[in-house]
């Protein structure tokens, strides 16, 4: 998968609770895929905005799939009202 592929498939599912390459600055309950000087991290961020279940991955591919198996569980929450 590349970033052309992810955005397609969030802008198709119309999956909101992404933070995509950018600095989360703090937001809560927000999935949040980030590129640096050692590859990818992927994580959510929880209701006081805070980093958890942060993971490491050397390709992108890889790191923009976990990511968008996230946003699919964030947006089920949200659409339930579970956050």
């Amino acid at each position: 998968m590349d970033r052309a592929e992810a955005q397609a498939i969030i802008a198709q599912d119309g999956l909101e609770a992404g933070m995509w390459f950018a600095d989360p600055d703090a937001r809560a309950n927000r999935v949040v895929i980030q590129e640096d000087s050692t590859g990818f991290a992927v994580y959510v961020t929880t209701e006081r905005g805070s980093a958890e279940g942060v993971r490491h991955f050397d390709s992108e591919s890889d790191a923009l799939e976990k990511y968008i198996r996230l946003l699919r569980a964030q947006q089920r929450l949200l659409d339930r009202g579970g956050i």
